[in-house]
């Protein structure tokens, strides 16, 4: 989030540099018990602290995030999802597309648009604005109170899209299976070493948690 506001210079520039400041001094102050070196090394080099780490009083600060706290992991919720769908359905990281946020009121209408250009910037979006109903062509994410439709239908083929992830759905179907019947076959569990053993369900697992990703990406493309 720093980095949109940095790279505008300004007001908005200097309040993000002192605010990085503040919590980089709390930070080594907190950290300077576990890890003295490091943290007096960091200090010297940021200038933050006079007469170093050693002799700086523990923060005291009684700051009550509340509010504050609840609305940027709603922003930073919104940006991550969009994010994990665009990769999921292969969207070009370049592509700047539409977005509607539907049943955005009270609260979340609010948040919206407080942070629009902070989404716009992060998520690749060329629009963001909120709506009655998703726009056709879109795909739509659950958001806090309401849901994110991405207007996808001039950036990626739904028909060839649906088509790639069904086919690997369907491989790694196949590599479940296989894996399921030697876990479950005596033999092999009575002789494999238990670190074989447990390297093959924890790839199991590993692939189950990927087809779980690739079902919810073809939910998507109806």
């Amino acid at each position: 989030f720093a980095k949109p506001m940095l790279a505008e210079g300004g007001n908005a520039a200097e309040e993000t540099r002192a605010t990085a400041a503040w919590a980089l001094d709390r930070i080594l102050r907190m950290l300077h018990p576990l890890a003295p070196f490091v943290t007096e090394e960091l200090n010297e080099a940021l200038g933050l602290i006079k007469g170093g780490l050693i002799r700086a009083p523990w923060p005291d600060d009684e700051a009550e995030a509340g509010d504050a706290l609840a609305e940027m992991d709603w922003v930073i919720d919104l940006i991550t999802e969009t994010r994990r769908v665009r990769a999921e359905l292969n969207v070009p990281a370049g592509a700047e597309v539409e977005a509607v946020l539907v049943g955005a009121v009270g609260e979340p209408a609010a948040r919206a648009d407080r942070h629009a250009a902070l989404i716009r910037r992060l998520a690749r979006l060329a629009d963001f604005a909120p709506g009655p109903a998703p726009p056709p062509g879109s795909v739509e994410l659950a958001v806090g109170g309401a849901s994110l439709a991405l207007v996808l239908a001039d950036v990626i083929d739904f028909a060839s899209e649906r088509a790639r992830l069904e086919r690997e759905v369907a491989r790694l179907n196949g590599q479940i299976d296989g894996m399921d019947r030697k876990l479950a076959d005596g033999k092999f569990l009575s002789r494999a070493p238990t670190e074989v053993v447990e390297a093959q369900r924890e790839r199991r697992d590993e692939l189950s948690g990927r087809r779980t990703i690739l079902r919810s990406a073809l939910a998507r493309l109806v």
